[in-house]
């Protein structure tokens, strides 16, 4: 895998490697030499519309940074054939109580395999490895079951609910408890 920076999170099928400012503008600009920075294949389902709204937001936050701190987005890479199943990450750095925030999704043609609970359950990993993160925090629709099964699955607990949502976190300390 070709690459600018040196975050790289290997699982058994998948590379997770975080999107870089000179990526996200060529994605957004429908750059087709946007997936050469990292060796990969375009995939006709990625960027899904979800992943296209918020790509705006992750190209100013990116635009501050040298290089990726992986607090931001990253791409989850099937290592078989090189494309792109899905994407997520931390929503910004730690915030005053050193909790960070994580979301994700994978292409509709690539659910239902498992690459969801393997990416997230390494970003769990990688983000509680560092010092400055106490808590990661998820939430998501009480309609979106699989999600729901998916951050039951990686260890997180429900810490509460509302109308629309659930809300789950995991601590320092308790990664060890994870699958």
């Amino acid at each position: 895998m070709k690459s600018n920076h040196n975050l790289i999170i290997e699982t058994e099928r998948l590379l997770i490697v975080p999107m870089t400012f000179n990526f996200v503008s060529k994605v957004l600009n429908n750059d087709i030499t946007a997936y050469n920075e990292f060796n990969i294949k375009p995939a006709d389902e990625w960027p899904n519309l979800d992943t296209r709204e918020i790509l705006p937001i992750i190209r100013d936050k990116l635009s501050v940074q040298c290089v990726p701190s992986g607090f931001n987005a990253w791409l989850f890479i099937d290592k078989s054939d090189s494309s792109i199943v899905g994407d997520g990450g931390f929503k910004g750095p730690p915030d005053d109580n050193g909790e960070i925030d994580i979301g994700y999704g994978i292409i509709e043609s690539r659910r239902r395999q498992g690459y969801a609970l393997e990416a997230v359950t390494a970003l769990i990993k990688w983000g509680l490895s560092r010092d400055n993160v106490k808590a990661i925090t998820a939430d998501c629709l009480k309609g979106n079951t699989a999600s729901l099964k998916i951050l039951k699955k990686s260890g997180m607990t429900e810490i509460k609910q509302d109308e629309e949502k659930f809300y789950f976190k995991m601590c320092q300390g308790t990664a060890s408890l994870m699958p």
